[in-house]
C-alpha cells in the first residue's frame, strides 16, 4: 500500500485589450507517489477574443510550457504536456444554447495511440493484423464539444464529450462513459456554484467544484475562486 498525491499552486494575471483579453498563469506543480517525488515550474499564456454585438468567442492557449526541477529518480527524464489549444463558442441570438468547440494538441503530430492487444482486424484468412491509423481520427481525437444551456442567468446546464478520451480509456465495450462530461452552475446573489462530473474509465471520474465571489461587486476588490477536485 502507498499514497500519491499532487498540489498546484498558480499565480494569474490578465489585462483587457478593447475586445482582446490576455492572460497568463504562473504554476508551481509537485507529484508524489509512494516515496517519489517530482517538482516543476509551468507557464500557461492565452488571449480570448471577444466579439462586441455578438455573443461569440475565441481564444487560443498555450499551456504547460517550463522545465522540471526535480524528477521521480535520477535516470528517469520526464517531459512536461505541452498543448496548444484552439477555440471558440458561440450563442444564437434567440437560442437559449451557447456551443462551443477547442482543438487541442495541435503542436502534436500523432495523436492516435493503438493498442497491439486490442486494436486488431481480422482479415479473410483469420490472420490478425494490427489497425491502421486513419485520418478522421487524428482530427476528431484533436476535438472537443461542449454545450451550455442557459435556463437563465443564474442557472446553466453544460456537457462536453472528448473523443479522445472515450478512444483511449475505455476496455473493449465497457466505456462508463468515458470521454463525457455534465455540469452545472448555479449562481445565489454574489456567489457562484459550479460542478461538472468528468468521466475518465468505467473505473469512476472526477468530481470538480469550483466557488466564485465576485469581491468587486460585494466590496469593491477582485474576484476570489476556490477549486476542488475530488
Amino acid at each position: 500500500e502507498f499514497n500519491a498525491g499532487d498540489i498546484a499552486i498558480s499565480l494569474s494575471k490578465s489585462h483587457q485589450l478593447g475586445p482582446i483579453m490576455v492572460g497568463a498563469n504562473l504554476k508551481y506543480v509537485s507529484s508524489q507517489i509512494a516515496n517519489y517525488n517530482a517538482n516543476a515550474i509551468v507557464m500557461d499564456l492565452g488571449g480570448m477574443f471577444k466579439h462586441p454585438d455578438h455573443q461569440l468567442e475565441f481564444g487560443m492557449v498555450f499551456r504547460n510550457f517550463g522545465f522540471v526541477l526535480d524528477d521521480y529518480t535520477d535516470e528517469r527524464t520526464s517531459s512536461l504536456p505541452f498543448n496548444v489549444q484552439l477555440g471558440g463558442s458561440y450563442k444564437p441570438e434567440h437560442m437559449p444554447v451557447r456551443f462551443s468547440v477547442t482543438g487541442t494538441n495541435l503542436n502534436v503530430k500523432d495523436v492516435q495511440y493503438l493498442d497491439p492487444e486490442r486494436d486488431v482486424v481480422t482479415q479473410p484468412d483469420g490472420e490478425k493484423v494490427s489497425e491502421e491509423k486513419k485520418l478522421s481520427e487524428q482530427i476528431f481525437r484533436r476535438v472537443i464539444f461542449g454545450a451550455e444551456f442557459i435556463f437563465s442567468d443564474n442557472f446553466h446546464l453544460r456537457m462536453g464529450y472528448n473523443h479522445q478520451r472515450r478512444k483511449e480509456l475505455r476496455l473493449d465495450e465497457k466505456s462508463g462513459g468515458a470521454g463525457f462530461s455534465f455540469g452545472f452552475m448555479l449562481k445565489i446573489k454574489k456567489i457562484e456554484f459550479d460542478y461538472t462530473k468528468v468521466y475518465y474509465h468505467v473505473a469512476g471520474g472526477a468530481n470538480v467544484i469550483t466557488i466564485s465571489l465576485n469581491l468587486k461587486e460585494s466590496f469593491g476588490s477582485k474576484r476570489i475562486e476556490v477549486d476542488s477536485k475530488i
